[in-house]
């Protein structure tokens, strides 16, 4: 478990965001899925390449904590005054029920709760369902097309019918993809069986869900986000509609975790 103190003059407090909820877990040898550091690294790198400008215009610097070695399955955002910062050890990487494209969908979450907009905590820190929307309407369009693919993505029967419309369906598959394979590793920490592209969550919420949504209702926002094109230049912390799909029930954020007045 991960300790840390923050001290601002500025801020009374400070929210953590995860992409799962804390636990214990660290990568052992018998869960590689033999990722390289190489790509890793490479993956970093593109991130910082292409949102340090944006953090920038924002007028905020971006922070990367990188360490290969460290087995944590997790990963974590935060803010302090206008440094943003994220922790992205080596085993979110090379965990087994982890394909490339979910550690990237991974490190496009933790950007979601930093840039993603409302709903959000303190109109700084995007609550965790948004940060998934986020990661699949914005980030991963932008990062894996300037990703060579560490495998080829072999799309299911769900993946194809579900990206016959798009103009660009190598990068649909790998959302989906991703999608799917997060959305497993999800599942099976609280362990439950593995998520569908075919069906979504029937659960209505009352109010909006400011903890981690269940690995169904995950998945389902993942896949809304992946055929949800809007302009990422237009999100506000402000007013959740903006960057965002609102009129078509089956591109806009679910009712599983999201309720809008």
């Amino acid at each position: 478990m991960k300790t840390i103190l923050f001290l601002s003059l500025f801020v009374s407090h400070l929210t953590f965001a995860t992409i799962v909820p804390q636990h214990e877990f660290v990568l052992g040898d018998d869960w590689n899925n033999g990722y390289p550091e190489k790509k890793y690294h490479q993956v970093l790198d593109k991130i910082i390449e292409i949102y340090e400008p944006i953090i920038q215009s924002k007028g905020g610097t971006l922070h990367i904590l990188r360490d290969w070695r460290d087995g944590s399955v997790n990963a974590w955002a935060w803010r302090i005054g206008q440094e943003y910062h994220l922790e992205v050890p080596g085993g979110m990487s090379r965990y087994h029920l982890i394909n490339e494209e979910a550690f990237i969908l991974t490190v496009c979450h933790e950007l979601g709760h930093l840039l993603g907009g409302a709903p959000a905590r303190n109109r700084a820190i995007s609550l965790e369902g948004q940060a998934d929307y986020f990661a699949t309407t914005h980030c991963a369009k932008r990062v894996l097309p300037q990703i060579e693919p560490y495998k080829k993505t072999t799309p299911t029967q769900d993946m194809q019918n579900l990206c016959a419309r798009e103009n660009d369906r190598d990068l649909c598959y790998r959302i989906l993809s991703g999608s799917q394979s997060l959305s497993n590793y999800f599942a099976s920490i609280a362990r439950n069986s593995f998520p569908t592209l075919s069906q979504e969550s029937q659960r209505q919420v009352n109010q909006t869900l400011t903890t981690h949504p269940k690995a169904q209702c995950r998945l389902d926002t993942f896949k809304r986000g992946t055929f949800c094109h809007k302009n990422e230049g237009n999100v506000s912390f402000d007013d959740p509609k903006l960057g965002y799909c609102t009129e078509k029930d089956d591109l806009k954020r679910p009712r599983c975790w999201y309720f809008a007045k």
